[in-house]
């Protein structure tokens, strides 16, 4: 089996708010092989969208990552 093309493991994204650091997204794992599909599901606010912005490396001064 090759090596996958992107692999993300225990993924933490927190953001800024109200005075502190509140955790967006805990421990997220995941990898993607060639002609693989990843879909990403959940409620409104499961940070889906700062999972994904982070891997294309788009973030807010307000965030801070630790993969």
């Amino acid at each position: 089996m090759s090596e996958p093309l992107l692999s993300m493991t225990n993924f933490v994204a927190e953001g800024y708010q109200d005075g502190q650091w509140k955790r967006i997204v805990d421990a997220a794992s995941f990898s993607l092989n060639k002609g693989e599909v990843l879909g990403l599901i959940g409620e409104s606010g499961a940070g889906k969208s700062t999972l994904g912005l982070s891997l294309i490396h788009i973030s807010e001064p307000t965030r801070r990552y630790a993969i």
